[in-house]
């Protein structure tokens, strides 16, 4: 939303006081007293939930055709950081450790021992080297995040992607040592701080949908493909195809392909009533998927990953460059029909490919 109509929301800071007591941080002057400080709430969703739904919107009509989630969409975001950010170097500011001075008197007319406050100074905390200490001290964090979400996706789109694997649960994670930090004399008489996550516990695995096409013409009522990235346990990460039968209320994955540490993925390219055209550039390769599931995917080697291709209803494989048709089948093979179309100079590539029925 704009700047003037961004919610402001009370968020605590906390901090300590002089006698190490947890105290809410407020923001103080002499004309408007003291106040908790306030944020200006500027994100509208978490970035793990982006993009957020795809929708198929009828602008004559002034309707939503479909959408990929729920009318209703719940979102529970909540984290937990530490400022200064103790378990990352110079993140936030210098991580600053509060000790506590005794003097200790002994002696006297009656012998006593006697501890006496000399107030709490300020030791900044610097990486260690590695070398003896005299005091080692655990700090566990009291970090973390958590993400829920009822409704982002449609209930026959949760029932599609959890049968083929995806919605599963990552497994939780011990606590860890993050760093460790140096505090007050050096040498031996050093102290040392060590900073420890807490462990986390098993987190859901929810996929996020990166692209969906029309299929052109729909058969008989709409239909979405879409490409659906994620992680399945045991897998890794994993693309998915998955075509969605919104009215009929029917989501199934055409193709699955582990992508594990690749940089790129797949790409969605046109999508017919039958077939899609999916492309993998750091493979080299393309595929045209049955999304009927009437055959496996047949794949095509080219270095462009056919990129210069377009799917054309029914089931054509139409070249923009050589403007010549090819054969559904690998390899690559022009074919005699259709006739080579008009030339066009210069053919444009990324247009918006279709076939028209004429009377």
């Amino acid at each position: 939303p704009p700047f003037s109509l961004q919610p402001r929301v009370s968020q605590p800071v906390y901090g300590y006081d002089a006698q190490g007591n947890v105290v809410v941080v407020q923001s103080c002057s002499f004309t408007a007293g003291c106040e908790p400080l306030d944020f200006r709430l500027i994100r509208s969703y978490p970035l793990e939930m982006d993009p957020l739904l795809w929708a198929v919107v009828d602008v004559t009509a002034g309707h939503v055709s479909a959408a990929t989630a729920e009318p209703a969409l719940t979102i529970a975001s909540r984290e937990v950081v530490e400022i200064p950010r103790w378990a990352t170097e110079a993140a936030g500011g210098a991580p600053v450790v509060y000790v506590h001075n005794l003097e200790r008197r002994e002696g006297g007319p009656r012998p006593s021992v006697k501890d006496v406050s000399k107030g709490w100074t300020e030791a900044p905390g610097r990486p260690w080297d590695g070398q003896p200490t005299a005091s080692s001290t655990e700090l566990t964090l009291a970090v973390g995040r958590s993400l829920a979400a009822s409704g982002w996706y449609r209930r026959d789109l949760d029932a599609g992607l959890g049968g083929a694997g995806f919605l599963g649960l990552a497994p939780g994670q011990s606590g860890r040592i993050a760093n460790r930090l140096a505090f007050g004399d050096f040498g031996p008489g050093q102290q040392v701080l060590v900073i420890q996550l807490p462990p986390t516990p098993p987190a859901p695995l929810t996929p996020t949908i990166g692209r969906a096409v029309r299929a052109r013409p729909a058969p008989g009522a709409e239909r979405l493909v879409l490409l659906v990235d994620g992680e399945i346990v045991g897998q890794g990460g994993v693309n998915a195809i998955v075509v969605w039968d919104a009215v009929a209320g029917r989501a199934r994955v055409a193709l699955l392909q582990p992508v594990g540490g690749a940089e790129t993925g797949l790409d969605l390219g046109d999508a017919t009533a039958s077939l899609a055209l999916v492309r993998w550039s750091e493979l080299g390769a393309g595929y045209v998927v049955s999304l009927d599931g009437a055959a496996p995917a047949r794949v095509f080697d080219d270095p462009a990953a056919l990129s210069r291709f377009r799917l054309l209803d029914p089931q054509y494989l139409y070249n923009v460059d050589a403007q010549r048709f090819y054969r559904l089948d690998p390899p690559l093979q022009t074919t005699p029909l259709p006739a080579r179309l008009t030339t066009l100079n210069p053919n444009p590539a990324f247009g918006d490919y279709h076939v028209i029925r004429l009377p």
